[in-house]
């Protein structure tokens, strides 16, 4: 009789051990579950509090044109190094967010005895301008940026 009292003392402790480390698991468990919930609250107040603060903006940049006259449209592109300007003389310029500095121009043929009365972007992704001439005629140019990633 004394072999199975102590062989109960025996599975009581140890069941007792057991029931101790499951509680202390599942609190632990639990607070992990509620610490979890706090920082993914805080998370979205990092998130959500900025959109209710003033926009506001800083000049990063300015650049001088020639002739600002004849300037009828500009464009960028999506990582804003590089932009392109179109004149009423039928000239392309590409030149640099960072400095100004004109990276490559070209020329449009202007028929004769007429100039540039309109221009027309198309969306962004077709990177195409149409030159209406007063003449009636219209020329449809493409342009497109090199993009490159150095250092890999």
């Amino acid at each position: 009789m004394t072999k199975l009292c102590s062989r109960n003392k025996k599975i009581h402790r140890k069941r007792m051990i057991k029931d101790r480390l499951a509680r202390y698991m599942v609190g632990l468990g639990g607070i992990s579950v509620i610490f979890a919930i706090a920082l993914i609250f805080f998370y979205f107040i990092y998130v959500v509090v900025p959109m209710f603060e003033p926009a506001s903006q800083e000049k990063v940049a300015e650049y001088s044109q020639a002739d600002q006259q004849s300037l009828l449209a500009m464009s960028m592109e999506e990582q804003a190094e590089i932009a392109v300007s179109f004149s009423s003389q039928g000239d392309i310029h590409f030149w640099s967010t960072a400095n100004g500095k004109d990276i490559s121009s070209f020329k449009i043929p202007v028929p004769a005895k007429a100039v540039v009365s309109s221009l027309a972007l198309t969306n962004a992704s077709q990177s195409s301008v149409l030159f209406g001439f007063s003449n009636g005629e219209v020329y449809a140019a493409k342009y497109s940026y090199k993009t490159s990633y150095p250092n890999d």
